[in-house]
């Protein structure tokens, strides 16, 4: 007997199942959740990334009594902007523009200098070669560039090095940075061959780059490449692996190994898992706890609630199906089709995050995470079930569900944090406060998903979460209290009608 009934609640179920997963309305859910997921992926890049960040990158060469001035503005990306105001200043006089297509924006300056000028300004005097005459560089700092862009000017100091070496940010990673090479040689003319080298640096190692016109040997450094003929280029040279400190000498050299250009750069930085994990939660939170339960609700409410308030359920039970087994497996099957959501939702996010962190979080951590958000979900789903038991009205049905969810999601939060202050005058930051912190929430699902999230985290409300006595065991019972209790009630009512309906 207890085998028939098993075989007949399963047959039961995988109906349901079809009938649930196939529904409208349970394939939309699953999409929207898949889609806001794939969303809340990409902006975790975006918060994760760099900040926006405009700069200005000048070089230049002294020719025919001149100084040649030439000022390249980038975004944090390195890409080039147009139409930004430059200004550059010499001597109280100002030169002002704008960039062009190309990000490019030249001034020439009338100035005679020879070498005795160049040193009485601080600096170093180098002849080089670069074309069929003699030039004369400088290689220190020598006048101001201004730019302005929504009325918030900044300052950089130009340099009269052919090359200049900076890092720039990559928008597929907030890990790695790519490296940027402006070049101006004599007359404007684009680069010769060279090859740009990456030297690790090593924790308490003194880092002495050599200065430009100085020959190295190129031994035991890391090739990223040979160029030649560009004014501007990015490389994305992800080196990470080759040291723990993400820190850099960087090396332009010719074919002899003669130095154009030397600097010192942060090409990665390591992100912690504890910090992954701070930004996933607070990404996920707001919008999980918003969507989840309002899809709960509804799911419950057209597969279930409905069926049971407008009369359609009588029709089933005329077959041989028992008002507990039929609740039993339209209940399963709204909680099945929710796990599974939730479950591709939150691999959608990991996964696209991981992009642009290069962590993925622990299995542990994601496996908390679902169960905290299958907890509301199932227990939204519970109290729906449960309403539909003691009202035969479809619309108060919703509408208690809609006054729960406004309650339980949008308000609990604000309501705990007044409460607990206020009423009975905990202190944040203190022990008494997470106490009755971690009590308050038990009572709400949404409550319970900030047990766990701040679990994850390691601290609640200022306290360390070891400090509060409370094991993720603990937690764990209050999830399965909310998992049980309100579709147990449900289950009892709908089992006692069978029991009357039989007697």
């Amino acid at each position: 007997m207890r085998d028939d009934k098993t075989r007949a609640l399963g047959r039961g179920f995988f109906f349901d199942f079809r009938k649930t997963v196939t529904g409208k309305f349970s394939i939309a859910m699953i999409i929207v959740i898949i889609l806001f997921s794939v969303l809340v992926g990409l902006a975790f890049g975006s918060i994760s990334g760099p900040s926006s960040n405009n700069s200005l990158n000048a070089s230049g060469y002294y020719d025919n009594n001149s100084l040649h001035i030439v000022v390249l503005a980038t975004d944090q990306y390195g890409n080039t902007i147009s139409g930004l105001p430059v200004s550059v200043g010499y001597n109280g006089s100002y030169f002002n523009g704008t960039s062009d297509s190309h990000g490019f924006f030249n001034a020439t300056i009338p100035v005679i200098l020879n070498q005795t000028l160049f040193e009485a300004y601080g600096f170093e005097y180098f002849p080089y070669n670069y074309s069929s005459s003699s030039v004369n560089s400088g290689f220190s700092t020598f006048g101001t560039v201004y730019y302005s862009n929504s009325s918030n000017p900044k300052l950089s100091l130009f340099n009269f090095d052919f090359a200049d070496i900076w890092s720039v940010a990559q928008k597929s990673s907030s890990t790695n940075r790519s490296i940027a090479i402006f070049y101006v040689g004599p007359d404007g003319s684009k680069a010769p061959p060279m090859t740009l080298y990456a030297n690790p640096v090593a924790n308490n190692v003194p880092i002495r780059v050599p200065a430009p016109g100085t020959n190295i040997s190129t031994k035991g450094l890391i090739d990223l490449g040979t160029f030649s003929n560009f004014s501007y280029i990015v490389i994305p040279a992800n080196v990470g692996a080759h040291n723990g400190t993400g820190t850099f000498e960087l090396y332009l050299v010719n074919s002899t190994g003669t130095v154009y250009q030397s600097t010192v750069l942060g090409l990665y930085t390591n992100i912690s898992t504890s910090q992954v994990t701070s930004v996933f939660i607070a990404v996920i939170s707001e919008l999980f706890a918003f969507l989840i339960p309002l899809l709960a609700i509804f799911s419950a409410y057209l597969y279930y609630a409905k069926d049971k308030t407008n009369g359609t359920m009588e029709s089933i039970l005329s077959r041989p199906v028992t008002r507990g087994r039929l609740i039993t497996s339209r209940f399963l099957s709204n909680v099945v089709v929710s796990l599974i959501a939730l479950a591709a939702g939150i691999a959608a996010i990991d996964i696209l995050s991981s992009r642009y962190t290069g962590v993925f979080l622990p299995e542990y951590q994601v496996l908390d995470i679902i169960w905290a958000y299958f907890v509301i979900a199932t227990a939204f789903i519970g109290l729906v079930y449960l309403i539909s038991q003691l009202t035969k009205s479809t619309g108060l049905v919703l509408g208690i569900s809609i006054v729960f969810y406004i309650v339980l999601v949008l308000f609990w939060s604000t309501l705990s944090s007044l409460l607990l202050p206020l009423a009975f005058g905990l202190v944040p930051g203190t022990l008494p406060y997470s106490h009755a912190y971690i009590i308050i929430n038990s009572f709400s699902p949404i409550g319970y998903a900030n047990l766990v999230t701040t679990y994850l985290e390691g601290s609640i409300v200022g306290i360390a979460f070891s400090v509060t006595g409370i094991s993720f065991a603990e937690i764990l019972v209050v999830g399965i209290a909310w998992l049980v209790v309100p579709f147990g009630l449900a289950f009892m009512l709908a089992r006692n009608r069978d029991w009357v309906a039989s007697n």
